[in-house]
């Protein structure tokens, strides 16, 4: 189904039983899921992956200039396939709020943003030293006038998972106001 803004996909009945050997299938479902954005060139649907990394495009089986009401979309490779790629992220310094309490009068909270490249999401962050996951958008408390030494560690959803140690300099938190 869409409208103006939205498009939903929804996978009706499928078989248990094995496809053929060489079969697209366990692909194309996981690539459906890796759908951002889509847009219609005349009659075709064209479905746009993550971050500009390929599309499918979807057009009418039969004539390209005689359609029938029975047509059943075809899918057309528009991309090579996807090369197997590194892991790798950055794990910025994106803001920092004063945040005194009476056990630390001079208490900040610090705001990290995770820029993952070179694997295929949805991605999985955490705060190794905490031991716990986070979100893309991570608050960790600090102490004004004190660097920060963090394990980061992101994972990919092909399984990859990549740990940095990172130092962020107690200078770098003052062009946030801290």
């Amino acid at each position: 189904m869409a409208d103006a803004h939205n498009l939903s996909i929804s996978l009706g009945p499928m078989t248990l039983a094995a496809c053929p050997s060489g079969s697209l299938s366990d692909q194309f479902i996981k690539e459906l899921g890796e759908v951002q954005t889509y847009l219609f060139d005349g009659d075709n649907l064209i479905l746009g992956w993550k971050m500009d990394s390929g599309s499918m495009r979807f057009a009418p089986a039969g004539s390209a200039s005689a359609p029938t009401a029975t047509a059943k979309p075809r899918v057309v490779a528009t991309v090579p396939p996807k090369p197997a790629t590194t892991l790798d992220f950055i794990a910025d310094l994106v803001g920092c709020r004063n945040a005194p309490t009476a056990d630390k009068p001079g208490g900040i909270v610090l705001l990290f943003r995770f820029e993952p490249t070179g694997a295929p999401g949805p991605y999985r962050y955490f705060d190794v030293d905490e031991g716990k996951e986070v979100t893309e958008l991570y608050e960790r408390p600090a102490s004004m006038g004190s660097g920060v030494i963090v394990t980061w560690a992101v994972q990919a959803a092909d399984g990859q998972r990549r740990e940095k140690k990172s130092d962020y300099a107690a200078s770098l938190f003052t062009k946030f106001g801290c």
